[in-house]
């Protein structure tokens, strides 16, 4: 059976059934399952542990309390004073994560002031708190001994090292007051009683601020109305607390913004009103001295208009004057700000025309803001700035803006003519003026001057009583609609289940993946499909693992100190010998040129080969063949041992003698086994130069004559790993079986060996796969002792 003949299946070279690699490795996992439940097991008690002591002592509850701001786009009506807004909500929301802010917060409820005992409302430990500027950073420990609390002090709150700082009464029946290092605390003794040893820290404010901000978590909705205040600590009830007084204190902190707006804006108003005040006294005081002075000297109609319309002029040009600067600013602003910053300038922009009632103006703010909050929520959904739908919305803002922006030179245009109109007309006025007669021109002057300050007194006074009634009754824009309710801590059932069939669920990928990963990296022999594949060689048989001596049944009769695992000396069916009688019944068909001679050749010691040998030499035997096995092993020959025969003479004693090479001397070695028409040669004494002996023209010699004398000649190599007498043998001898061992010979070596001995590859028969356990179950245990 040459291997030239074979042809493996195409699939084999290339890609194995998806279905045989599922119900291979399905069989892998369940000749292991027990060390997957073994594992399995393991992670699932360590996963418990774990989940137990971590995952639960660092697990935080999260409360959430909910806030409704006004919405800035109802209503842009202008007024005295401004409500406080950064772009309406956003400068509202960014107040939530200030340090400032923050800072108030730990102030309020002392949080710097940290509990470390597990399971302790802080908010039922401290009946009081009083924290002094220069209170010393450090930790606490109060440990409950009968009738006393001992209070222990560590300055530093890494390196812990605790000293007794004092020892004060304790009852149960009474708070405790302990006064500390810069500490005022007055304690609840029954919490005290039940935990019986408590730890607390005097952190940095500053650290304990650090800690708030990845704990606090604001969220606004796309309508940019409904902000979410969401905060985790590990007390449930204490975190409920916590986020309810941040909400009122950041509704305290948003109506402060807007009264400290308005108390600036009316500071401002009440110091102009002061000084239009004066100026108003003087010029009606000069208009009083006047007209006393020159009782008869009166203004004409004509001269009266004049003044008057003088007057409006000038006071209306002040009007104008200070609305195109404060748009040309706006404008000019624009100019040099990022897209957020810009943004706010364009609502400001947009409120003055607003303010000036302009066509168009309300429809500007809508569209505005619309497509602001598109932005936003895009943003707040995952994409990314540079995303299309992004770049579009962005594209439709800029646009928008430059029709704002038109709109507003537009206007700006407008007032500058108004400017223009109103100084001619104030220029005229004044010529008119300077014809009049001197004494009345000099009553005129005065009368204008008083006019002028007596409109601009009048819209201050308007300006600062609206800012007045704005300071006096301040209405907030944000108001909590929902407070932070404690969590219900209650037992899931399955969320229980499902917690607890992680860890054996981890525990089976683990195992799985190992034993998996394990066989990927496998090279050893296994699988016939891979043999084939890798050597390009026909698998002959698949031979079992022959059990030992104390598994081997009565009716096995074993002679003398025979080797139990001649399994082919009984003519009792088992599975092992009936596979080697297969291997027997190949070779016998090959029809090759050298069916009666046989070279059996492995890659390593231990794998089987001489076992093999002998049993594939009993086959024989027992088909009235007379059979000859001769051990070339000349180093480490061992086939003696299992036919309990000498080991000197052997084949080495032979060819290390000179002579003819007959038969008759040959006998001389040879011995009797005690299976009929079997016959074996052993390897004989040591030698130096066995692979000279091996390939000498006396072994040639040899093996011609025994040819004649022998139907079936077995030979016994050395391992292809070491050593080259296959290759020397092969010369003589053009039939080779090789055997390799489950689960032991490596397929990369062993093909790169058969590569670098190319020349030999056409005479390999083929291949047993020795020692398998693949076929070693109940039922060929049942098979391999049953008798007909």
């Amino acid at each position: 059976m040459s291997n030239q003949n074979f042809q493996a299946p195409q699939n084999v070279y290339q890609q194995q059934n998806p279905m045989e690699l599922l119900d291979r490795y399905l069989k892998l996992l369940w000749s292991k399952r027990y060390v997957i439940l073994i594992i399995a097991i393991v992670i699932a008690v360590i996963w418990s542990i774990t989940s137990q002591m971590i995952i639960e002592k660092n697990r935080k509850y999260a409360t959430t309390a909910i806030i409704k701001f006004d919405d800035p786009r109802i209503s842009r009506s202008p007024s005295a004073v401004m409500d406080f807004s950064i772009e309406a909500t956003a400068g509202k929301v960014a107040v939530l994560t200030t340090r400032s802010f923050l800072l108030t917060v730990v102030d309020s409820l002392n949080l710097n002031l940290r509990i470390f005992t597990r399971d302790i409302n802080r908010f039922e430990f401290y009946k009081d708190i009083q924290v002094e500027d220069d209170a010393p950073i450090g930790r606490y420990k109060f440990i409950v001994s009968d009738d006393s609390l001992e209070v222990y002090f560590a300055s530093d709150p890494d390196d812990i090292q605790y000293e007794k700082y004092k020892t004060v009464p304790f009852d149960p029946n009474h708070d405790v007051k302990l006064d500390l290092l810069g500490l005022k605390l007055v304690l609840d003794a029954n919490v005290l009683a039940e935990a019986g040893e408590v730890e607390i820290i005097n952190a940095k404010k500053i650290w304990t601020i650090d800690r708030m901000i990845k704990d606090l978590e604001g969220e606004l909705d796309r309508s940019g109305t409904i902000f979410k205040i969401t905060f985790r600590d590990k007390d449930p009830e204490a975190t409920a607390k916590i986020t309810n007084t941040i909400a009122n204190l950041y509704l305290d902190k948003l109506l402060e913004f807007k009264r400290f707006r308005t108390t600036s804006v009316l500071k401002t108003l009440e110091e102009q009103l002061t000084v239009a005040r004066i100026e108003l006294d003087k010029s009606e005081e000069s208009l009083k001295l006047y007209r006393e002075n020159n009782p008869y000297l009166l203004l004409s109609n004509a001269g009266s208009d004049i003044v008057n319309n003088l007057a409006a002029s000038e006071s209306e040009l002040n009007s104008v004057d200070a609305s195109v600067q404060q748009l040309n600013h706006l404008i000019n602003q624009n100019k040099s700000l990022d897209f957020d910053a810009k943004k706010l300038v364009y609502f400001e922009i947009i409120s003055f025309l607003e303010s000036r009632q302009l066509p168009g103006s309300r429809q500007f703010a809508q569209q505005y803001s619309e497509l602001l909050d598109e932005r936003s929520r895009l943003l707040v959904d995952g994409y990314t700035p540079d995303h299309p739908m992004i770049k579009d919305l962005e594209d439709k803002i800029n646009n928008l803006q430059e029709e704002i922006l038109n709109r507003a030179n537009q206007y700006l245009s407008t007032l500058t003519d108004s400017k223009n109109n109103l100084r001619s007309e104030i220029y005229r006025n004044r010529r008119n003026i300077g014809r009049l007669p001197s004494g009345e021109l000099q009553l005129a002057e005065l009368q204008r001057d008083q006019e002028v300050k007596q409109r601009i007194y009048s819209s201050v006074l308007v300006k600062y009583n609206e800012a007045k009634v704005a300071d006096a009754a301040v209405i907030p824009d944000a108001f909590l609609i929902e407070e932070a309710a404690a969590p219900i801590l209650r037992t899931d059932i399955w969320a229980t289940l499902i917690k607890l069939s992680i860890g054996p669920l981890i525990g089976i990928i683990v195992a799985v993946s190992i034993f998996v990963l394990m066989d990927l990296l496998d090279s050893s022999a296994r699988r016939v499909d891979e043999i084939e594949s890798k050597l390009k060689l026909p698998v002959l048989a698949t031979i079992p693992i022959i059990a030992d001596e104390r598994e081997v049944p009565d009716e096995i009769s074993l002679q003398g100190q025979l080797d139990s695992k001649l399994i082919t000396s009984d003519y009792a069916p088992s599975i092992a010998s009936e596979k080697v009688r297969l291997v027997r019944t190949k070779i016998s068909l090959a029809g090759n040129g050298n069916k009666n001679a046989l070279l059996v050749a492995s890659l390593s010691p231990n794998e089987g080969k001489s076992l093999f040998t002998s049993n594939l030499g009993i086959t024989f035997a027992q088909q009235k063949i007379k059979t000859l096995i001769i051990d070339a092993d000349l180093r480490r020959g061992v086939l003696h041992k299992s036919f309990n025969c000498s080991k000197k003479p052997g084949v080495a004693d032979f060819l290390a003698r000179s002579g003819e090479v007959t038969y008759l001397e040959f006998s001389k070695v040879v011995q009797q086994t005690h299976v009929p028409n079997l016959f074996m040669v052993s390897s004989g004494i040591q030698v130096p130069n066995p692979s000279e002996l091996l390939g000498s023209d006396r072994m040639r010699d040899l093996l011609e004559v025994l040819k004649y004398e022998y139907g079936m000649i077995i030979i016994d190599t050395p391992p292809m790993e070491f050593m080259p007498e296959v290759l020397i043998l092969n010369s003589f001898i053009h039939n080779i079986v090789l055997v390799v061992r489950y689960g032991r010979t490596n397929l990369n070596k062993l093909k790169h060996k058969i590569d670098e001995y190319s020349n030999i590859r056409k005479d390999f028969s083929g291949v047993v796969l020795n020692a398998s356990n693949e076929s070693h179950s109940k039922d060929y245990h049942s098979y391999s002792y049953y008798h007909y």
